[in-house]
């Protein structure tokens, strides 16, 4: 007599070896998801800062334009718009 088993040429499958707990993975996944709304908050003041840099760039640079006026001086004081009434 021949043993009981499956026929020849076919696989037995031994079942999942990596078996991932499902509480574990909801874990993990729902940590990737606070560390990307952490990041998304990361960059969007890291793009304010930017901004902000560009924009005192750009203020700074207006004392050295050219606009062939000679010597002009954009910081006005308020005390001086008070005397020209």
């Amino acid at each position: 007599m021949t043993k009981p088993g499956p026929k020849k040429g076919t696989t037995v499958r031994k079942g999942r070896k990596n078996k991932i707990d499902r509480n574990d993975l909801y874990a993990k996944v729902t940590e990737l998801f606070k560390l990307i709304e952490e990041l998304k908050e990361e960059k969007k003041a890291l793009e304010a800062r930017v901004a902000f840099l560009e924009l005192g760039n750009l203020e700074g640079g207006l004392n050295d334009l050219d606009l062939g006026l000679g010597e002009f001086d954009f910081n006005v004081d308020l005390g001086d718009l008070a005397t020209i009434n």
